[in-house]
């Protein structure tokens, strides 16, 4: 058998700690997806593709309640019809100069254009669901290509992502 780095014994161990510790929170994290937000209600129950989800479920108060706060941070944080972040120098020279200022601008347009090509809007909006109910979210970005005839363009993309399960840090170091 091949020898395993210890930073990755170590890691491993530290993960498998941090995974007994959260037992607890998975427990509540179920209970809530039950009632809450049943598509993502697989944290502790395994259920077969096509399962039904709603078993728990009285109303739908709890899951209405949900759409309205996470649609509604959705539209006042990160609004893809309004602008909903900004960039300044921190050097004074610098936010006194007009030339550097249009080259900010000229940047920001192009991030905003980014997110726009990109399904940042879909993944952060999944993200609020995550984050109303179950307390946290993270949201993954990686690189995708885009064709545009002979130019390429690498644009972000992102996944919205809940704390994964069933991971050690044998099995991702040993994919490599």
């Amino acid at each position: 058998m091949a020898s395993v780095d210890p930073l990755v014994s170590r890691l491993d161990r530290r993960y498998r700690d941090l995974a007994n510790a959260r037992t607890n929170w998975e427990k509540h994290w179920q209970e809530l997806a039950d009632y809450m937000l049943p598509r993502k209600a697989d944290i502790v129950k395994k259920r077969t593709q096509g399962d039904k989800r709603t078993e728990l479920i009285y109303d739908g108060t709890a899951i209405h309640a949900v759409e309205l706060l996470a649609s509604s941070l959705h539209g006042m944080l990160t609004s893809p019809s309004t602008p909903w972040f900004s960039m300044r120098f921190r050097d004074r020279d610098l936010q006194n100069d007009d030339a550097a200022n249009e080259w900010l601008e000229v940047c920001i347009d192009q991030m905003y254009q980014a997110f726009h090509r990109s399904n940042f809007q879909q993944e952060v909006h999944e993200l609020y669901f995550d984050l109303v109910v179950f307390g946290t979210g993270a949201i993954y970005v990686e690189s995708a290509e885009e064709g545009f005839g002979l130019v390429r363009a690498t644009l972000p993309r992102y996944r919205s992502l809940r704390t994964p399960t069933g991971w050690s840090i044998r099995s991702i170091a040993s994919s490599r």
